[in-house]
């Protein structure tokens, strides 16, 4: 059994903004590294093209992490989201920390200096969303001080604390399988604990600000067609574009242009109507032309919630050439998988198909 990392940054720090709940891409990050911790960098993530980062000024107990344990991250009263870690490097100067933007709103002598930065990927929501559950996991009940800054809990403490709380996996302590209910001994907040409900599946976390966005948009009947737009420019910024210099508004008569290294990649057809599928042939004939007039391999219509995608190269058809469709909303495990191909190491290397 591994032991279990906990990140304690709360709501006040607006460090976490921009690199908890936003992913970075791996190709910015290889970019300010150093030769050496560059190798060490792709050595743990040669499979993924983003990460999430945290800082540290000591390694402390990051030297006792191994690739793959859990970090719980904590904002607050509130448990966010759990990752898996993946390494850590000792920074030779500030160029990292300013791409990331720790501490950008303060005057340069007033920045604390990270001379530890520690990548995680992989965020997976949790149910176990109280941090009292797990103070009083770990027998810690009178010490109000259990969780400041960052904490490691070894496996005899994770052993301890399963007991406990009647767990049975690691994986149903820390609330990421839902298989197992708690056990009444160790009581949960009233908000937690509820009538047992059917498993449903939980969207990936960087989606959260995506969907609610969404979900404002669906309520503000006066919105117009350019706010869709700005939805799609979230779900790829998410996805690990750069807005501006990749995505593109009003090009020619394309609404949304995806670029990379300056050639078209995808050519997005935004609507406002919340119907929209891949059905809507008349809007689909018109996504194909724009692309064919710019070049794109890659076409998409949405409305910013429902995407249907579609690769050129495949098939003689629409029908064929629809590689995925998805609503965001109401995503379905099976689907995760095809949003990840468009990010963008992944598309522009190893494609939709």
């Amino acid at each position: 059994m591994s032991g279990v990392y906990f990140i304690a940054a709360g709501q006040s720090s607006r460090n976490r903004e921009k690199s908890l709940d936003k992913i970075l891409p791996v190709e910015n990050i290889l970019k300010l590294l150093s030769a050496e911790a560059r190798r060490k960098f792709i050595r743990h993530f040669a499979t993924v093209d983003s990460v999430y980062a945290w800082g540290a000024n000591r390694i402390g107990d990051l030297n006792k992490l191994e690739p793959g344990d859990f970090v719980v991250d904590v904002k607050n009263k509130k448990v966010i989201q759990v990752f898996q870690f993946g390494c850590w490097i000792e920074t030779q100067d500030t160029r990292l920390q300013e791409y990331i933007g720790w501490d950008s709103e303060k005057p340069k002598d007033k920045r604390r200096p990270y001379k530890i930065v520690y990548f995680l990927i992989y965020p997976m929501r949790t149910k176990r969303n109280g941090k009292d559950f797990f103070q009083r996991a770990f027998a810690q009940e009178k010490n109000q001080n259990w969780l400041v800054g960052q904490r490691w809990f070894d496996p005899i403490d994770i052993q301890k604390a399963m007991e406990r709380t009647y767990s049975t996996s690691i994986e149903d302590f820390l609330g990421i399988n839902t298989g197992t209910k708690m056990q009444p001994s160790v009581a949960e907040e009233p908000t937690i604990e509820k009538a047992p409900e059917k498993e449903s599946f939980m969207h990936p976390s960087w989606l959260g600000k995506v969907i609610s966005q969404i979900e404002e948009l669906r309520n503000d009947t006066h919105h117009q067609e350019r706010d869709h737009e700005d939805l799609v420019s979230r779900f790829f910024e998410e996805l690990g574009y750069e807005r501006g210099s990749e995505i593109k508004y009003r090009r020619g008569r394309v609404d949304v242009l995806i670029q990379r290294n300056d050639k078209p990649l995808i050519v997005i057809e935004v609507k406002r109507d919340w119907s929209l599928t891949s059905e809507s042939k008349d809007v689909v004939q018109q996504a194909f032309n724009y692309a064919l007039d710019v070049g794109s391999r890659y076409v998409a219509i949405t409305n910013g919630d429902r995407y249907a995608i579609y690769d050129r190269t495949q098939g003689m058809s629409y029908a064929e050439h629809l590689v995925a469709e998805f609503q965001l909303t109401r995503l379905k495990p099976e689907c995760v998988e095809s949003i990840n191909k468009l990010r963008p190491k992944v598309l522009t290397t190893i494609g939709l198909a």
